[in-house]
């Protein structure tokens, strides 16, 4: 899931660098700038005009004014992903996911101090 599939279906974004531009569609903002910024490698959006940001998931409950689990689904029909596969990248923060064990050897002090408490 990117949020780029996400907010392609509710404004027409131009791509600038490594970021995309648009005009906010938040209903609440009349934006005739492109203040708008999706960030495809954090999964997260933020318009500079009106302050509105975060993940696909606070982007669908703005734009279809609904509740966690409709917009989960609506999700779900935009990307094709499942609702588990959704809420795990929402509980990642937006980065890739691995399935990879991470060899104790390779954790600092500090982090087996994080994971014993």
């Amino acid at each position: 899931m990117t949020i780029l599939q996400v907010v392609e279906n509710y404004v027409e974004v131009k791509g600038v660098g490594n970021l995309y531009k648009a005009c906010c569609p938040n209903p609440e903002h009349k934006d005739n700038t492109a203040s708008f910024t999706v960030y495809e490698e954090t999964d997260s959006f933020y318009c500079y005009g009106c302050g509105f940001g975060g993940d696909s998931v606070e982007f669908i409950r703005k734009m279809e004014d609904c509740d966690y689990p409709q917009a989960i689904k609506k999700i779900t029909e935009i990307t094709g992903l499942s609702e588990s596969e959704i809420k795990q990248k929402k509980e990642s923060g937006g980065k890739k996911i691995s399935s990879e064990k991470v060899d104790n050897k390779d954790i600092t002090p500090l982090g087996k101090e994080v994971i014993q408490d």
